[in-house]
This record gives C-alpha cells, sequence and structure tokens, in this order.
C-alpha cells in the first residue's frame, strides 16, 4: 500500500536518508570494548552525560533545553560516526550484497570442511 501522507495528516514530510553506512560490524570483544571506550571519553571529554542528567531530571522543558536536547543529540551522533570511522578497518573493496553473500558461502564451506 502507498498512503499519500499529505492526504493523511495534511502535512508534508521531509524525505528520508538513506542512513549511513556503519563501519563496525563485529562481536569481537576487544573491538567492541574499543568503541565503547572512545565513546566514553568523548562523552567525558564534552560533558554530554552531566547535561543531560540535568535536562532529564525536569517536568516540562523549555523550547531552549529542547534545542540544547538536539544540540546533544547532534554532538552524541557526530561521535559515533567519528568513532565508527576510527575503529573500521580499511577494506580492499566496497561493500556490496554479492561480495557479503560470497564471503558467507565460502565461510559456510571453510566451516564445513575444519569440521569433517
Amino acid at each position: 500500500m502507498d498512503f499519500n501522507i499529505d492526504k493523511l495528516f495534511h502535512q508534508t514530510a521531509q524525505p528520508i536518508k538513506p542512513p549511513p553506512q556503519c563501519g563496525i560490524n563485529s562481536n569481537h570483544t576487544k573491538t567492541i570494548q574499543n568503541v565503547c571506550n572512545l565513546v566514553i571519553q568523548e562523552c567525558q571529554a564534552k560533558g554530554l552525560y552531566e547535561c543531560i542528567h540535568q535536562l532529564t531530571h525536569q517536568d516540562s522543558q523549555t523550547p531552549e533545553q529542547h534545542i540544547q536536547l538536539e544540540e546533544i543529540n547532534r554532538d552524541l551522533t557526530q561521535m559515533l560516526v567519528t568513532v565508527d570511522q576510527q575503529c573500521t578497518k580499511a577494506g580492499h573493496h566496497p561493500w556490496s550484497p554479492k561480495l557479503h553473500k560470497a564471503y558467507l558461502v565460502h565461510h559456510y564451506w571453510m566451516l564445513k570442511l575444519h569440521t569433517k
């Protein structure tokens, strides 16, 4: 089904931007720990926890506080993207669905051969 948002809600929606491709795609403990440590260091350096803590313990928010939360969100997003780029291994080939599928097939057969 294709809904016309303008007719349904009497407003226009912003076009959805495609999400940025993430580089961290690992369950490796050291990689995850490294990402977490870098994010924590950046949050502490910018004082994000204190700002968020002050803003969340209020019953209502002023427009200025809402703007401050948006700025925190923007800073945190930029921080996560930067840390993601720092911790991503530079690949030799750009990511593609065909390449990923070929890797999975190769990985499957390697596991199958080595478990016999």
